[in-house]
C-alpha cells in the first residue's frame, strides 16, 4: 500500500511489474483480482488502470468546470460522481 508507484489513487497497471516484483510475474494478474475481490482495488473498464481507495487524497480534487451558458457554442454536460466506500 505504501509503493510509491500509486498516486493519488490511481495504479497504472504498467507499474504492477515494479511494486511486486518480488513475487514471480505469472501471479501478477491473479494478485491484483484477489485485491480486486478484497474490494482494495476497483478496476476501471477500458484502462489499464485500478482505482486504490486507501490512498486517495482525502481533500476533494479543485477541477474549474467550463461556464455553461446559451454563448458556448459547444454543448457541454457537466456531472459529479461521488464515490463512499465503507470499510468492515
Amino acid at each position: 500500500v505504501k509503493e510509491n508507484r500509486i498516486e493519488n489513487g490511481i495504479l497504472n497497471h504498467n507499474d504492477i511489474c515494479q511494486i511486486w516484483h518480488q513475487y514471480d510475474s505469472n501471479i501478477h494478474d491473479w494478485i491484483l483480482k484477489l485485491t480486486e475481490n478484497f474490494d482494495l482495488t476497483f478496476s476501471i473498464p477500458n484502462k489499464q488502470l485500478s482505482i486504490v481507495p486507501c490512498m486517495l487524497q482525502e481533500n476533494e480534487p479543485f477541477f474549474q468546470w467550463p461556464e455553461l451558458n446559451e454563448k458556448n457554442p459547444v454543448k457541454i454536460s457537466e456531472f459529479k460522481v461521488v464515490y463512499k466506500f465503507s470499510y468492515q
